[in-house]
């Protein structure tokens, strides 16, 4: 199966988020792709593990 994405990629949510750093990327069972990311918000690391097809490489515009 094809990645779209490295570790030490910088990726957003689809639907918008801070930029993301890559730290794993996983085959589940299933044959998804599922992708650990993590980022610092007030100085505390944060985490966040979503099927690959959540992200995106590019930034998404800024919401109104």
């Amino acid at each position: 199966m094809k990645r779209q994405f490295e570790v030490g990629d910088r990726v957003w949510l689809k639907s918008g988020s801070p930029a993301l750093t890559v730290r794993d990327i996983r085959l589940t069972p299933d044959d998804q792709l599922v992708v650990l990311c993590e980022w610092f918000a007030d100085g505390e690391r944060q985490g966040l593990e979503l099927v690959e097809a959540c992200f995106t490489l590019t930034e998404p515009p800024a919401r109104a």
